[in-house]
This record gives C-alpha cells, structure tokens and sequence, in this order.
C-alpha cells in the first residue's frame, strides 16, 4: 500500500479500507483494497480477490446527476469517452459527470466530496 494512501472506509473487523483500480477481464475495475495487498472487486455478481496491481492508465471516480437514475458513481478516465457506471444489471454512460478529487482543506487534511 502506498505512503500516501487515504483510508476511505473500515472492514468488519476494523481494518482500514482503500481505494483501488485492478484490471480484470480485459477492464479496469474500481474495488477495495486492505494493507495486506489484496484487492477486492465485484464482477458477475461475486467478489473476487486480486493480488495488488497499480494499472498504467489512470482511472478515476466521478459522478454524475441524472433525471432517471439519480446520481450514480462510476469510474472515468483519458481513455473513456463518458462516466460508466452500473445500474439495473447494466453499465450506462453518461457524458456530462464531475470527478472526484481528494483536496488538503486549509485546517489540515481530510477529504473534500464537493462537486457541482
């Protein structure tokens, strides 16, 4: 796990949970890593354990506001062409969204979920 790594949630058994984008399946999927190393994705309806691997291209989180599905989260990136995000058993796109970004506020650090 990186230095600089940003717990962003906590496991059943108080472990510290991360970000993270694996490949899988000829895609780049965003899941969950621990310090162990291992990463967690759900694909075709399971979890599935990757061992940690940093893709070359980057991919983001981003967000978007739809009129009919809300406001869902999905991954973006230089390469897509749209925000993908899952819903009703299906990937959509959307090609108007925002990308979240961790920012240091000016009292010290944290994460800042501003968007629109």
């Amino acid at each position: 796990m990186p230095s600089d790594a940003i717990p962003l949630g906590q496991d059943t058994d108080g472990a510290a949970l991360y970000a993270t984008r694996v490949p899988l399946e000829g895609g780049l999927h965003i899941g969950k890593a621990r310090s162990d190393g291992i990463c967690y994705v759900s694909y075709g309806g399971c979890e599935i354990q990757i061992p940690h691997h940093t893709p070359h291209e980057p991919l983001f989180v981003g967000v978007a506001r739809t009129h009919y599905r809300g406001t869902p989260v999905g991954k973006c990136g230089p390469a897509m062409c749209a925000l993908n995000y899952a819903y009703g058993g299906e990937e959509h796109q959307e090609h108007q969204y925002s990308v979240l970004v961790y920012a240091t506020p000016v009292g010290g650090p944290g994460v800042s979920m501003n968007y629109w």
